[in-house]
């Protein structure tokens, strides 16, 4: 047995954010590589689906599908916790708050809401909030070994470089978390309010995330702490199953927009690089971190110069560079290899670096499209839908200029340390340095997830929608052709009236 599956043998662990995105991989790979004794997952009722009921539907994904073939009797190894990270104490129960207090060991901290357009009381309740609840119950535990908290590598973003360490916090955290308690929340969710109190920083999410790892520096210097940034979180590479992503966050959205044909134009740098980390090695170094976490507070307890609290840089930038130019085109080429059902035009486009000139575009290429539709709809006596999702689109878009315009680079000497320190066999197992990722397939397999696993299509759809896509592409040339031949006429009738070209 490795020394990280020794560690987690007969572990008992507590997660929160299990049945999000990076929680869900955690957990598969927790029960199908580990020993761990009990895994409590925190989980709120939804939609009245209770946390018990969520849990079985947890283990229907086609992520456990593997888990269930070699080793299923692990799944019984899990049990819900009923709360919610927008409460107090994480809003357990006095019995269940007994239950982490005298028997869990590890914790991974992977919840928060990752809205970039957050209200900010409700960011600031669950992003600092809750690890403030996390801090108050770690140190009321009689067995704990490691408390892990997932951050991310742009909480910082107003830096150009980034190291493995420690930020002034754009505000105070007990402060910050003080306004929720001063202020009425739609003062606190306004949005001049807001952009006033976030400062320098592009959104809610990243300013709670920031303040949220001064929290944990600066009231846990007595707690085996580490923190992970992980960059942009995509599919899978390799474990379970190449290519299992279940949302349309960051460029998953991206793809889908662009691939049924809605994104025609998006103020982009594509030479600038984009940093984005597979979903399954965020979870092997959240899982790695915890080990690391308890050998290195053992070894601080007896020397007390080496520093109790490890930050973790997760990027890929480091390893395997691409800018967004490049990573386009690669989605662009699988895009028309794999196309998607519900195109409503040819995929394609151009990247702007004018806010301005974009603007243009869109006017052109995606408003004016959506009211034609619309009015369409509105004379077939149907439900005009267009305009919305266009209005939806361009706002999802905006929240992401800053990161589709920026550049910055990171230091990961803490994370390449920490795979040095593995033996092969953990190294291999828990794998989470990006060498060897080749992005070509990679992307063939992100897009076909997308396909499989988000928008649940099928194959045997493949055929049509190939048909499909020529069909669109003979008319979006045909249009194109259209164009010109109006531009070149207007032109002549302007400056060679006497030339015709009918």
């Amino acid at each position: 047995m490795s020394e990280v599956e020794r560690f987690y043998e007969d572990k008992v662990v507590f997660i929160t954010g299990g049945t999000g995105f990076i929680g869900k991989v955690l957990l598969e790979k927790l029960l199908r590589c580990t020993e761990v004794s009990k895994v409590y997952l925190l989980i709120r009722e939804k939609k009245g689906i209770s946390p018990k009921d969520r849990l079985e539907q947890l283990f229907t994904s086609k992520l456990f599908d593997t888990l269930k073939t070699v080793k299923n009797a692990a799944m019984d190894k899990v049990a819900a916790m009923t709360g919610d990270i927008d409460k107090p104490q994480l809003g357990l129960s006095s019995g269940d708050q007994d239950r982490v207090l005298n028997e869990v060991e590890v914790i991974l901290h992977c919840a928060a809401t990752v809205r970039f357009d957050e209200d900010l009381s409700r960011a600031l309740t669950m992003n600092v909030g809750a690890v403030s609840s996390i801090i108050s119950l770690c140190k009321s535990m009689l067995r704990l070994r490691s408390f892990v908290h997932v951050s991310t590598a742009y909480c910082h973003c107003q830096r150009e470089h980034i190291e493995e360490a420690s930020y002034t916090p754009p505000t105070p955290p007990r402060k910050a978390l003080s306004l929720l308690d001063s202020l009425d929340t739609k003062v606190l969710d306004d949005k001049n309010f807001t952009k006033m109190i976030i400062g320098d920083r592009p959104n809610t999410y990243t300013y709670t995330k920031a303040i949220a790892e001064d929290l944990i520096m600066s009231e846990c210097e007595d707690l085996p702490v580490s923190i992970v940034r992980p960059s942009i979180v995509v599919s899978t590479w390799k474990e379970p199953v190449p290519g299992w992503v279940d949302n349309l966050n960051g460029p998953t959205g991206l793809f889908l927009i662009a691939g049924i044909g809605v994104m025609r134009t998006a103020v982009i740098h594509e030479d600038l690089l984009v940093d984005s980390v597979p979903v399954d090695t965020c979870a092997n170094l959240i899982i790695a971190a915890g080990w690391k976490t308890d050998k290195d507070y053992r070894s601080n307890q007896m020397n007390s110069n080496v520093s109790p609290i490890r930050i973790y840089n997760q990027i890929s930038g480091n390893t395997v560079p691409i800018n967004w130019g490049e990573i386009y085109s690669l989605a662009e080429k699988h895009l028309y290899a794999n196309p998607l059902e519900g195109m409503v035009w040819y995929p394609g486009g151009t990247f702007k670096h004018s806010i301005t000139v974009n603007r243009l575009h869109e006017l052109v290429l995606h408003e004016l499209p959506a009211h034609v539709t619309d009015l369409v709809c509105r004379l077939f006596g149907r439900q005009p839908f267009a305009v919305r999702l266009c209005d939806k689109m361009h706002r999802g878009m905006r929240s992401l200029e800053y990161f589709t315009t920026h550049q910055w680079s990171w230091e990961n000497n803490n994370t390449e340390s920490l795979a040095r320190t593995m033996e092969k066999k953990d190294r291999d197992t828990f794998y989470f340095m990006l060498d060897g990722l080749e992005w070509n397939t990679f992307i063939e397999e992100y897009i076909k997830g997308t396909r499989a696993y988000v928008l649940k299509q099928s194959p045997t759809t493949l055929a049509a929608c190939r048909r499909k896509l020529t069909v669109f592409w003979i008319l979006d040339n045909l249009l194109k052709f259209g164009c010109l031949f109006v531009i070149v006429k207007l032109l002549l009738a302007l400056f060679v009236p006497h030339i015709s070209i009918l």
